[in-house]
């Protein structure tokens, strides 16, 4: 059984001191546990519970749950995962895929048609693919300008949660005809991100509205 917890930005000492110290206190107290494992890491941890085998996995993971639920976290961090494990399940094949087409279209293919067509094989329990990461936008503030017009990295923050998204809005009807309204602002490129406009300073909306001169520049991975 592994119980996973995130601490964005925290160091592994901190992690460690924070969360998986008081974790492994409460969990202690679980009968049949064989062995306890933990392992930290920059931004979180996890600690891993082996149970005897004659163990009810599912009243254990009641108890784990009922013990992490007395655990006084620090406020913001979201409440651990817990993942029953069984050695059995491992993985039992792994297959390479290779193909003349560029890679992001390839990936799109397995992903969306692929992964299916084996998951309706009989016999078949899961089927997951993995190999690649996903792609991100990663933005570096220019600090100096922040600074010029009293902005902090919290009001960027506010201004790329609550603008870079997309979201139902509401309906509008007329007549006969019903129409429903959606808030199409995610951004797709670096120019479109560059678009966003910080409202807010303090959480207080600003009257010199500020566009994002913040950046110092954006790359695409």
């Amino acid at each position: 059984m592994n119980i996973n917890v995130t601490y964005e930005g925290a160091s592994p000492e901190v992690v460690e001191a924070e969360l998986i110290d008081p974790i492994e206190q409460r969990l202690l107290s679980i009968e049949g546990i064989q062995q306890m494992k933990s392992s930290v890491r920059q931004g979180g941890g996890s600690v891993t519970l082996d149970f005897n085998i004659d163990r009810n996995v599912d009243v254990a993971l009641q108890e784990v749950q009922s013990a992490l639920s007395q655990v006084r976290l620090p406020i913001g961090i979201d409440p651990p995962v817990i993942q029953k494990r069984n050695p059995e399940e491992s993985p039992i094949l792994f297959l390479g895929l290779s193909s003349k087409k560029p890679l992001r279209e390839t990936l799109v293919w397995a992903e969306n048609y692929l992964l299916d067509q084996f998951r309706f094989l009989p016999g078949i329990g899961e089927v997951s693919i993995g190999g690649f990461s996903q792609r991100n936008l990663r933005i570096w503030p220019n600090i100096e300008k922040m600074r010029q017009n009293d902005l902090t990295v919290i009001d960027l923050l506010e201004a790329l949660q609550t603008q870079h998204l997309e979201t139902a809005v509401g309906q509008f009807s007329t007549g006969d005809k019903e129409l429903r309204v959606r808030w199409l602002g995610e951004a797709a490129t670096p120019d479109e991100m560059a678009k966003v406009q910080i409202l807010r300073r303090g959480g207080q909306i600003i009257e010199d509205r500020v566009f994002p001169d913040w950046r110092r520049g954006a790359c695409r991975r």
